[in-house]
């Protein structure tokens, strides 16, 4: 028998991870389907009550974030493990679809009212009715942009 001396650069060799023990998955892909269109519902419902909250001033503008808040909290939750990193990508995932369906006309939501009114009206919109409207939601969501932003610069740099 031979013994060797080894350097290792801050890593240990055979060193365990210790995780939980995995929650088994019950019915399989059904439950899967079941608890992901159960956890996007709650979801959904959460970003409702919160923009209904918002639009009736019962929550302040203060909670909104940009890309800056979004990038410290996508580096909070990665340091917590894929699995937290994972489910604030779906969150995102979610509250991307959900924001994209708002009835603001740059938006698809905005289309989805354009083709709305449309088809009660039964003819089309004017060229300068949807010009209009395009330049207010681009002003809605700049403004909202530049809101989060703020709110961004004010809590993490100040």
């Amino acid at each position: 028998q031979q013994d060797r001396q080894q350097l290792w650069f801050g890593a240990h060799p055979f060193a365990k991870l210790y995780t939980s023990e995995p929650e088994p998955i019950r019915g399989r892909f059904t439950y899967a389907l079941g608890s992901a269109v159960e956890e996007t519902g709650a979801v959904i419902s959460m970003l409702w009550t919160t923009l209904v909250q918002m639009v009736t001033f019962e929550r302040g503008v203060e909670d909104l974030s940009s890309v800056v808040g979004l990038f410290k909290v996508a580096g909070t939750a990665a340091e917590q493990g894929p699995g937290q990193f994972l489910l604030l990508v779906a969150l995102l995932s979610v509250n991307l679809g959900f924001v994209n369906l708002l009835p603001i006309p740059i938006l698809d939501g905005g289309h989805l009212l354009f083709f709305t009114i449309e088809a009660v009206r039964r003819r089309p919109l004017g060229q300068r009715a949807r010009e209009i409207a395009s330049a207010v939601g681009l002003v809605v969501i700049l403004l909202l942009l530049l809101v989060a932003a703020r709110n961004d610069i004010l809590r993490y740099w100040m």
